[in-house]
């Protein structure tokens, strides 16, 4: 077998009018692939199960235009994907029992996850990086194929079990934005003869960046500003400012303004020193956690061969002791070239990586990230590397 080859199963069919294969890829029992164009990266698996390869009695049928997979891509069993042109980024994962069926174009970017018995539809959809779309949430409903829809999602999206996203308008979703368990988003409202009277509403929605809405219902037309949360339970039939605090049915502004907090310097390093404990109590299942000083910043340091340390360097203005450096490896004292310590360096306030990426600084990253810390960087070769298509708005 040679590095370029696509290896396909006896049961299974491809066909394709152009197949470009970047390196070996495998296509499982029972998968039937039909596409004018299909371009497949490195190490791709199509129509295995989640379990060392195990394949389930259902196979996989993918009928697109073109059809574009990035390397290291997994698509599971029992899956149905429909549509024009189909891009899956690198490290895409598309779990079994899901139905996706897009009209003109769907693009999925890097490190997207669909759990199992999910569906997508629509006419255009974009997606960006680190979607998680948890088991039973949708993307379309009524109308969502019509000249009409289209959805736009920026980086980090997540949406929760059984959240929806109707798309029979436009829905433009910035970066960094939560959709938890059964938040559903509406730009269609619409049953009864509106000739008898009855509501009939159509209109695109919007939510800008950082955005949270743990369980709530958005009506059509709603425009929800940047940086606001919606409580649990709540029903937004109208637009909310940037920085808000909205709940209630109908939803209403609580308090204007307060996202994103201005923490001082103190409050900020109580956070980080408070973060430490947290983190010690999670590295433990992996080593014996040796010390845990809260003297001159703090230091955690593991099995004393890797060690975290935040620093305090007083240096931005006015915000003494602002924590703006995390040093997570194997050494502290020099942080000029982090890799050759075997160091990881995470800024805090520019939201940057240098150095090593390796099992202790992803753990802590990822620790990072459920707590609404997160960095445009994945992991290359052991390094970490920034995303090129990452645009601050």
């Amino acid at each position: 077998m040679t590095d370029n080859q696509l290896i396909i199963d006896a049961t299974s069919t491809v066909r394709a009018g152009h197949i470009h294969c970047r390196g070996r890829a495998e296509i499982g029992p029972g998968v039937n692939i039909r596409c004018e164009e299909m371009d497949v990266g490195r190490d791709v698996k199509i129509g295995f199960g989640d379990d060392d390869g195990f394949a389930g009695p259902h196979g996989v049928i993918i009928l697109a235009r073109r059809l574009s997979i990035g390397d290291n891509a997994r698509i599971g069993r029992n899956v149905i994907i429909k549509g024009g042109a189909v891009t899956l980024g690198p490290d895409t994962r598309i779990a079994g029992d899901s139905v996706i069926e897009v009209k003109n174009r769907l693009r999925i970017a890097a490190g997207g996850v669909i759990h199992r018995h999910c569906a997508i539809g629509g006419r255009d959809i974009e997606m960006g990086r680190e979607l998680r779309m948890l088991s039973f949430a949708r993307i379309g409903g009524g109308s969502a194929h019509e000249v009409h829809s289209r959805l736009k999602v920026g980086h980090w999206c997540h949406m929760g079990m059984y959240s929806l996203i109707n798309t029979a308008r436009a829905v433009e979703i910035g970066h960094e934005v939560g959709l938890g368990t059964r938040t559903a988003i509406y730009t269609h409202g619409a049953y009864c003869s509106f000739l008898d009277g009855f509501p009939a509403s159509y209109a695109p929605v919007s939510i800008g960046d950082r955005c949270y809405l743990p369980g709530a219902v958005v009506n059509p037309g709603v425009k929800i500003g940047r940086d606001c949360v919606i409580a649990v339970g709540s029903v937004v039939n109208r637009d909310i400012p940037d920085g808000s605090l909205a709940g209630g049915v109908p939803a209403k502004v609580i308090r204007r303004g307060c996202y994103p907090g201005l923490l001082t310097g103190e409050e900020k390093k109580e956070r980080m020193l408070a973060f430490t404990d947290v983190m010690a109590d999670l590295y433990s299942d992996a080593c014996r956690v040796e010390k845990l000083s809260k003297s001159n910043g703090a230091d955690l340091v593991l099995d004393r061969r890797c060690a975290i340390s935040y620093c305090y360097p007083g240096a931005a203005p006015g915000d003494a002791e602002y924590p703006r450096l995390i040093l997570v490896g194997h050494g502290i004292d020099d942080v000029r070239e982090p890799e050759k310590e075997g160091l990881t360096v995470i800024d805090l306030d520019r939201r940057t990586l240098r150095g090593v990426a390796d099992p202790v600084s992803q753990r802590y990253l990822n620790q990072l990230r459920r707590y609404g810390v997160r960095f445009p960087y994945s992991p290359a070769h052991g390094m970490y590397q920034k995303w090129d298509d990452y645009h601050d708005r």
